[in-house]
C-alpha cells in the first residue's frame, strides 16, 4: 500500500476509490481510518468493528476531513470528486454545470 502521510492525499485517494465517500463525511472519515489506520480498527466477536475511545486522539477528526473534502470539491479552477448524489450536490449549492466541468463536458446545459 502506498503510505499517505498528509490528510489531503489521504482524502484525494478515498475520493478517487471509493465513490460513496464524495457524498458523507462521515463515509469518508471512517474509509480513512480503515484504509490507513486499520491497526486502531478492531472486530470484535461478531464482526462488529470497534475504536478505543482514547484512540480517537490518533485518527483525523471528522470536522478536518471535511474541511480538507469541502476545499478538494469547491476549488474554483477545478473541483475533483464531486458528489455522486444530486441531493447531496444540491444540499453543497454544486451546480449541474460545475459538475459537468468538472467532468470535462461543455459547461453549457443542454435541452432535452
Amino acid at each position: 500500500m502506498n503510505y499517505h502521510k498528509n490528510l489531503k492525499s489521504q482524502v484525494l485517494r478515498c475520493l478517487n476509490e471509493y465513490p460513496e465517500t464524495r457524498n458523507c463525511d462521515i463515509e469518508l472519515t471512517t474509509r480513512i481510518w480503515k484504509v490507513f489506520y486499520a491497526s486502531f480498527v478492531k472486530v470484535n466477536d461478531r464482526g462488529i468493528e470497534l475504536i478505543n475511545l482514547e484512540d480517537l486522539k490518533e485518527l483525523p477528526r471528522e470536522d478536518n476531513v471535511k474541511r480538507v473534502r469541502a476545499k478538494i470539491q469547491n476549488h474554483k479552477e477545478k473541483p475533483r470528486y464531486l458528489p455522486t448524489d444530486p441531493l447531496v450536490r444540491q444540499k453543497r449549492f454544486i451546480s449541474e454545470e460545475q459538475l459537468r466541468k468538472s467532468l470535462g463536458y461543455s459547461p453549457e446545459l443542454r435541452e432535452i
